[in-house]
């Protein structure tokens, strides 16, 4: 299978999912890189091109996933969700408490934090990166 053309592997992945309308509901092309080196190259490419965040575990992944310097490449938007806990519905229709806003606060610090230290160990020359939070 690496005998045939990345532009031609490129074509065959766009007819599949389209650069770009990767959905929950996509079909993974994760099982696909294991056709060869090729496959696998621009899979990734596509694969870790846009990151979400919206877990610890995902969080968790991300930090195993980048280590590798040419998934890391790949890496061109980050998607960050911060979780925080929920409000019943009583809740809601008051403000916080002073014990909910640090929680809240302690929350968001820590999953920011834990994201930019991930990030700070990348090289000075990496690519620029899109993050969106």
């Amino acid at each position: 299978m690496d005998s045939l053309p990345p532009e031609l592997i490129s074509r065959v992945l766009d007819h599949m999912i389209p650069v770009g309308n990767y959905t929950r509901r996509s079909p993974s092309l994760a099982s696909y890189a294991t056709l060869g080196r090729h496959w696998q190259a621009i899979i990734e490419r596509r694969t870790f091109a846009n990151i979400r965040i919206h877990t610890p575990k995902r969080m968790e992944e991300f930090q195993r996933i980048v280590t590798d310097r040419r998934r890391r490449s790949c890496v061109q938007l980050i998607k960050l969700v911060v979780r925080l806990e929920s409000y019943d519905v009583q809740a809601r229709a008051r403000w916080e408490t002073d014990e909910e806003r640090q929680q809240n606060t302690k929350i968001f610090t820590s999953t920011i934090s834990t994201l930019f230290k991930i990030l700070s160990c990348w090289p000075d020359d990496a690519a620029s990166i899109e993050l969106s939070i």
